[in-house]
């Protein structure tokens, strides 16, 4: 009895070893990707409700085993076919699952290794129009403080010139020194330097809001924008639009002086194009549409997006030289595919020297036609003229007719083939030639088997070679059967001219 491991051999074991875990592994991206498909994982509840005895993730779980074990069944039976054929066809396909397998298994590895900078990703392309609008409000609100804060410089200088001078109003002149004119620049200077503070706050504010929305995590993006949104809607910027309004009304119209209870006008046409101009580009700072943030859930495609950008980014020189999760994982997936095909090859070679598996020229001679006695002379016959009388010129190979002792299995050959066939000779396939043209030394070299001055070539068809070695190998096998019994004398006789 041979031992179990000629049976079974050490890299048989490796092999199956190696394409369990790739199994696995395509498993696992085929799970990822189904529980992931609302079409596939509603069509598991259905069926999962009509049997009632598996839960729908049971059933998910068992349709990505199958993928997985079928991928790696299809890639084992190519290579094998590969090595048992010889087939250049079969060595592309197993070379072509074998990639496929290695990118598969890679992104499953590389979606589940980085899952989290995944979703992170996601989250942060789906944050990204809200994070840009909020930070553009804050640039808006800042930009509006930088030019309030020049409105109260500037309504401090027209409180100077009207304390000194007089004379800061278009519509009226006044006299130098403490009035209500005095007072309402006064008034404006404070207040507008309060605006200012209090809009740098706010745009502080919103700054920090949109960098809190770019670190915080999913479950959280959407209150932190909502309270953003609620920000620009505030009791508080509305205050600050209406002090806004009320200081242009003071420079457009009319004004009330606190302390002589009296109204007053002083038109400052500048002045008021100023308030304007902020008002205007603090309107545009808090009109902010409702966005939808919510990022979508991770998919076994992202896995994949995220390994190729990572490979492009290392061969292009954009990333750093230190290994990331994906080139990692590509490089041992890639590792784990090169020793599961080395352990295959290893194995068939093991198994074809102990007897166990065949070659190819093994199988084509145990894939023999049984003939019968007739047929195996015939074809013996024939096998002699294609075996001394055959002349390879031009790139096809011509049966030679002449006289000598062959003469009989050279107008076998030609029957059997059809070589002097009407459409044969229309077709040049025919051609007399004198001895002084068929090379002397080739004619000489055949002595008695082929003799004469004049001679016939009939071209062979282009399947020949293919033909003979079926032909070789069926005799032989008849004659291991029973016997030479004469051979080659009887198959000479077998087809003699009347």
């Amino acid at each position: 009895m041979k031992p179990v491991l000629t049976r079974i051999t050490f890299a048989a074991i490796g092999a199956l070893a190696a394409n369990a875990f790739s199994a696995f592994l395509a498993a696992g991206g085929a799970m990822a990707a189904l529980s992931r498909s609302n079409s596939i994982a509603s069509f598991a509840e259905q069926i999962s409700d009509a049997l009632g005895v598996i839960t729908s993730e049971q059933l998910l779980m068992a349709m990505a085993a199958f993928a997985g074990v079928g991928v790696q069944i299809v890639l084992v039976a190519a290579w094998r076919s590969y090595l048992r054929e010889r087939d250049l066809l079969l060595l592309i396909i197993g070379l072509v699952l074998s990639t496929i397998s290695a990118a598969l298994s890679a992104t499953t590895a590389n979606f589940f290794a980085s899952e989290h900078l995944i979703e992170r990703n996601l989250l942060t392309q789906a944050t990204a129009p809200a994070v840009a609008a909020l930070q553009d409000s804050s640039d808006k609100m800042r930009s509006a403080a930088a030019s309030v804060r020049a409105l109260a410089a500037e309504a401090e200088a027209l409180r100077r010139e009207e304390t000194q001078s007089g004379g800061t109003c278009s519509d009226v002149p006044t006299e130098p020194g403490t009035g209500p004119r005095q007072r309402l620049r006064d008034r404006h200077a404070n207040q507008l330097s309060s605006l200012s503070r209090r809009l740098n706050a706010a745009s502080g504010e919103m700054f920090d809001l949109a960098a809190d929305i770019m670190m915080a995590e999913a479950d959280e993006t959407e209150a932190l924008y909502r309270t953003a949104l609620a920000l620009t809607r505030s009791p508080e910027m509305q205050t600050l639009m209406t002090e806004l309004a009320a200081l242009r009304t003071d420079v457009t119209d009319t004004f009330d002086d606190a302390q002589t209870e009296e109204t007053y006008t002083c038109q400052t046409p500048n002045f008021a194009a100023s308030i304007a101009i902020v008002e205007a580009n603090l309107t545009l700072a808090l009109e902010m549409e409702l966005l939808d943030i919510r990022a979508p859930d991770a998919r076994i495609a992202d896995g994949f997006s995220l390994l190729v950008e990572d490979l492009w980014a290392w061969l292009t020189g954009e990333s750093p030289d230190l290994p990331t999760a994906g080139r990692m994982t590509l490089a041992f997936i890639i590792a784990v595919e090169v020793i599961q095909v080395a352990m295959l090859i290893t194995d068939f070679r093991q198994r074809r020297r102990s007897g166990q598996e065949s070659d190819a020229w093994v199988r084509f001679n145990a894939a023999y036609n049984t003939l019968s006695p007739a047929q195996a002379a015939q074809n013996a016959l024939i096998l002699s003229a294609l075996d001394h009388l055959v002349l390879r010129s031009g790139g096809h190979a011509w049966l030679v007719r002449g006289e000598g002792s062959l003469a009989p299995a050279s107008r076998e050959a030609i029957f059997f083939f059809k070589l002097d066939s009407e459409e044969a000779a229309r077709a040049g396939r025919i051609r007399s030639v004198p001895l002084s043209r068929l090379h002397p030394e080739w004619v000489d070299a055949r002595g008695e088997m082929l003799e004469g001055t004049e001679f016939v070539l009939f071209r062979l068809p282009p399947g020949i070679d293919e033909w003979r070695h079926r032909a070789q190998r069926d005799v032989r096998h008849h004659q291991a059967r029973h016997g030479q019994r004469g051979g080659s004398a009887n198959a000479a006789s077998a087809r003699q001219p009347e």
